[in-house]
């Protein structure tokens, strides 16, 4: 639970004010942890952790994509 908590409060604060403009500690008490480490402990660095944002959203891209282009192949008149 913690872990997914960072990464949302991470996700929001990045998309509302740039990841270079957010540190560690805004990112844990975004998240309710009293332990300023948190994202430390989680995700090593802060660029682990914008990998780990990443990564969450690749797969269901990758899914929406899949089906995208399954329905191109269907819509084939040839």
């Amino acid at each position: 639970m913690t872990r997914e908590a960072i990464l949302v409060a991470a996700e929001r604060l990045f998309a509302e004010h740039g990841v270079f403009a957010v540190s560690n500690r805004q990112v844990s008490e975004a998240a309710g942890q009293g332990n300023n480490a948190a994202v430390g402990y989680h995700f090593g660095t802060k660029t682990d952790l914008v990998r780990a944002i990443e990564h969450k959203h690749a797969i269901p891209v990758e899914k929406l994509r899949e089906q995208r282009v399954a329905e191109m192949g269907s819509d084939s008149t040839e």
